[in-house]
């Protein structure tokens, strides 16, 4: 073999590895602006301190909401803003992902917020995700279902952390200006991540979270 063609498989790595990084460089953001039906045009931001994650939306120069997040390993964590559309939903909905390393994969902080009554509010209580192998799911659950939310979590028995865990969905539909359960499924297998698990689980939809956190 040449000494040219021995390189080659580690110039193609190299360069994968670096289109990998600039992608996902580019796709994570801490700031998004949307519009409200009330408030009007508002500018979602995150901003860092030394203890705590900051996230403020602002409207016509004005400050119209500030929640002050507190999340560990601050060293070593990564702010993501997405906003989504919800069919059936009059305004907007805005993620705010927090992930950072951990021993078992990388730990998440996720809250969800939108428009109630004319003032931004948290929407859906996501304190069930604590992992990436965890799930979010924002949109249309399955080929037969209305758009709706569907929040995986593992459930943890006796295995290792890095084991196989069953995991449970619970779903959820916008119904008379809230979000209401409609229903809760578990697995009867063991899955890796959530992702895998949706086929026994019934849902057909994309994972927001590893959609964010790893740029798929």
């Amino acid at each position: 073999m040449t000494r040219r063609k021995a390189w080659l498989p580690i110039v193609l790595l190299l360069t994968a590895t670096a289109a990998l990084s600039a992608r996902n460089d580019e796709r994570p953001r801490d700031a998004c602006r949307v519009k409200m039906p009330v408030i009007g045009d508002v500018t979602f931001r995150a901003r860092l301190t030394p203890d705590a994650v900051v996230f403020a939306g602002t409207a016509r120069g004005r400050t119209v909401f500030t929640r002050k997040l507190r999340v560990p390993d601050l060293d070593h964590r990564s702010v993501r803003i997405r906003d989504y559309r919800l069919a059936g939903m009059p305004a907007p909905l805005i993620l705010l992902v927090v992930d950072g390393p951990a021993a078992d994969g990388v730990w998440i902080d996720a809250s969800l917020y939108g428009d109630r009554n004319g003032r931004i509010a948290t929407m859906l209580d996501l304190s069930a995700i604590r992992h990436i192998q965890d799930g979010l799911c924002i949109g249309k659950l399955n080929a037969s279902s209305e758009a709706g939310i569907a929040v995986g979590e593992q459930l943890v028995g006796n295995e290792a952390a890095m084991a196989p865990h069953r995991y449970r969905a619970t779903l959820f539909t916008w119904k008379d200006g809230a979000f209401s359960k409609t229903a809760t499924v578990e697995t009867r297998q063991a899955y890796h991540a959530f992702e895998d698990a949706q086929r026994e689980l019934g849902l057909q939809c994309k994972d927001r979270l590893t959609a964010i956190v790893l740029g798929k």
